[in-house]
């Protein structure tokens, strides 16, 4: 597992599948915002709604933004952390605009072992909240059951009932300088961005120590999982929603469990009851 400095806050983040970190200061975020205005053009290149450092498909740019970023966050990780891995940063922009939707979703399984952990770790660079699209995460959904996230399609463990997910989901507004740190199988979204200014973060891959960096990549036509190895090289130039061209390691079947509703409650109800009961009574009077 990843581990905290802080056993209280290891504690919530086993259990919730995410928690608020304090990061960056303020003349660290302001940093960090200039490098981004600096290259926002080569940033731009892809011309999407949201967009990061790695959709400019040029290594060379996504290194030099990573070197830059993890100078400034690697001792503020070294500090909450005492055991991690890291593999790589880049920023992560949503752009203003009404139809600016982050869907509900699951970040791909990093790791080889299922004891371990693959996490992100995303630091808000401006004050977010529901109005400029914070980030939103379900509680518990990364315990729901034996999950495999990979690339570039797969059923999803809450497919039966998607549209249900809205009532039990949670903002999580964050000022300038603070990282939420979340399970990669945490389920999670984000609101359009209504501002007039770029919603501005970055990102960082993170992982347990003592097990490897590796990328699921599923065959559409026979549905079989390919298993890679994968490092920071390899990282860089991986092109997005592609089989990755780094060694196989090897090829196998996955079950892909696809819950109800009734079961997706139960299981939440086992880990916070009140929270499942809260949701659920959302759903009942279709209380957004």
């Amino acid at each position: 597992m990843i581990k905290f400095a802080n056993k209280n806050l290891e504690r919530q983040f086993n259990r919730d599948g995410f928690v608020v970190l304090d990061i960056l200061n303020k003349q660290e975020v302001e940093t960090l915002q200039g490098l981004y205005f600096e290259s926002k053009s080569q940033h731009l290149v892809e011309q999407e709604v949201t967009h990061s450092s790695t959709d400019t498909k040029n290594p060379e740019f996504v290194r030099y933004i990573d070197k830059n970023i993890e100078k400034l966050i690697r001792p503020r990780l070294n500090s909450c952390f005492t055991e991690y891995d890291y593999m790589l940063s880049t920023f992560i922009v949503k752009e203003p605009g009404n139809k600016n939707v982050t869907g509900f979703h699951q970040d791909p399984t990093l790791i080889d072992r299922e004891d371990k952990q693959s996490a992100n770790i995303w630091i808000a660079l401006q004050d977010t909240d529901i109005n400029n699209g914070c980030l939103q995460f379900i509680k518990g959904s990364h315990k729901l059951g034996k999950m495999l996230v990979v690339t570039p399609n797969f059923p999803t463990i809450f497919r039966k009932f998607q549209d249900n997910l809205q009532y039990f989901i949670q903002d999580v507004p964050l000022k300038a300088g603070q990282g939420v740190l979340f399970d990669n199988k945490t389920i999670h979204s984000a609101n359009p961005n209504h501002s007039n200014l770029e919603r501005i973060a970055t990102v960082s891959a993170l992982k347990s120590a003592s097990c490897d960096w590796v990328y699921y990549y599923m065959d559409q036509e026979t549905q079989v999982i390919e298993k890679y190895s994968i490092d920071y090289e390899a990282y860089l130039k991986y092109p997005k929603g592609e089989r990755p061209t780094s060694p196989i390691l090897e090829k196998f079947e996955f079950h892909f469990e696809q819950l109800s509703f009734q079961n997706f409650v139960l299981r939440l109800l086992k880990s916070h009851p009140v929270y499942a009961i809260k949701g659920l009574m959302k759903w009942l009077f279709k209380i957004q």
